[in-house]
């Protein structure tokens, strides 16, 4: 499998090659309680929860958390055919869940010590490593990673990601995820399905149906 779309498994459902993932999120998922969906892809996940949201918010319903059957439909829409595109779209979301994690401002010189030891450890490709690496040393900015965004469903992706990272979150978790809407642009309504999405998915076991790759 691609680095990135494995990283992104890793990060949102614990792959077992995912150690230097699990040490950079650690705080974050503790802080958080972010959903996982253990035998779901990450980019599935991703996919279907957006456009579970996107439906419901183009068909006006309102925000309620859903309640029932939470299966995910497969969706082409938010996915790129091409494997090379599909890649590219992945490590852009790594970065969005990077930057989610450090949401807090605050890596200190223990925490990047064991960053760079598991890197090492679990052999992360060389590009994957640039990706961690650059994003530890990137100012905390969420118009930097809005501008990730190439159009209105990647912008719902990527505030998907960050809201299946930080989950509940604290203060500071909250603050992130609403400037990084403001930056994407993105529509209150879509805002409050997506998260409504997310919080009934943490509550529940995931019934998925089929895969958006």
């Amino acid at each position: 499998m691609p680095q990135f779309r494995l990283l992104l498994d890793t990060a949102l459902h614990g792959h077992p090659t995912g150690g230097v993932i699990q040490v950079l999120l650690g705080s974050a998922m503790a802080r958080g309680g972010g959903a996982r969906c253990a035998g779901v892809g990450g980019m599935d996940l991703v996919c279907g929860v957006t456009g579970r949201a996107w439906d419901a918010w183009r068909a006006g319903a309102p925000v309620v958390q859903p309640t029932g059957d939470l299966r995910l439909i497969a969706d082409s829409r938010f996915l790129p055919v091409g494997l090379e595109e599909a890649e590219d779209l992945a490590a852009r979301l790594m970065r969005a869940i990077v930057a989610a994690a450090l949401a807090d401002g605050h890596v200190t010189p223990d925490e990047r010590a064991l960053i760079d030891e598991a890197m090492t450890r679990f052999d992360l490709g060389a590009e994957a490593r640039v990706l961690i690496m650059a994003e530890l040393d990137a100012p905390k900015d969420a118009g930097r990673i809005a501008a990730l965004s190439r159009k209105p469903e990647e912008a719902a992706l990527i505030y998907a990601v960050s809201a299946l990272l930080i989950g509940k979150g604290g203060p500071v978790d909250r603050a992130w995820l609403a400037e990084l809407a403001g930056r994407l642009g993105i529509d209150p309504c879509l805002v409050g399905h997506l998260e409504a999405t997310v919080a009934a998915i943490a509550m529940a076991e995931l019934s998925f149906g089929g895969s958006c790759a």
